[in-house]
């Protein structure tokens, strides 16, 4: 769909925006299913990756962040190269039940636990796509989390996007970026050519491409 998009947008010699969401990374997590939480991550690193091929870096703003992060977590000791979706094999807890690497905070899979007692993972197959990891407050949809986000960026005025930034400061940068609305600044002047921020200065067109991808899930 990304390279469907680009393939269509290209077309536009004014530039483009182009917004692109991994929705159902979102969707798995909320289930508690981390595989197909991560089976999307990873289909999202390939849309990224296309649109990189695509599209040149020096009049194409690339933008990758996420909206929010979830409530999963990684604990515990696992072996060296065991996968993440399990480690039921060392991990064992005070109450002599194993429990595995990644867990969320809360979400459905907490009804697995009964009469106060963790499930048993023993010989449970951890890594099929739709095993819910443990959970520790019972709720029907886990929630988001709390934490920062990362956000990456390339191309022309990528330099507007380091430390910690509010959300709401990121459109703004865009605008500003791709004279949508700001049109006040020099780059704007479709004549002039303006140099960018330090260490490397360079020549930015007029008229850019911007391609926002939301991952809308982060793991810390």
């Amino acid at each position: 769909m990304t390279k469907k998009a680009i393939e269509i947008l290209q077309k536009n010699e004014d530039g483009f925006f182009l917004m692109i969401e991994g929705g159902r990374i979102d969707h798995g997590h909320h289930d508690n299913h981390a595989k197909l939480a991560f089976h999307d991550t990873v289909a999202f690193d390939a849309a990224v990756e296309v649109a990189l091929e695509m599209l040149p870096d020096n009049d194409t703003l690339f933008v990758v962040t996420s909206d929010h992060s979830h409530t999963i977590r990684i604990g515990g000791w696992p072996g060296r190269g065991e996968s993440i979706l399990k480690g039921q094999g060392v991990n064992m807890g005070s109450d002599g039940l194993p429990f595995l690497t990644l867990s969320y905070a809360n979400g459905p899979s907490a009804a697995n636990n009964a009469n106060g007692s963790r499930r048993n993972l023993t010989g449970l197959a951890t890594d099929v796509d739709v095993f819910q990891q443990d959970a520790l407050v019972p709720l029907k949809y886990e929630t988001h989390g709390g934490e920062d986000v990362a956000i990456y960026a390339k191309g022309p005025f990528a330099h507007l996007f380091h430390t910690l930034h509010e959300q709401h400061y990121i459109p703004v940068a865009i605008d500003y970026a791709a004279c949508y609305r700001s049109t006040a600044a020099q780059h704007c002047n479709k004549t002039t050519a303006i140099s960018a921020a330090p260490p490397a200065p360079m020549n930015w067109p007029s008229i850019i491409r911007v391609l926002v991808f939301c991952l809308v899930f982060i793991l810390l």
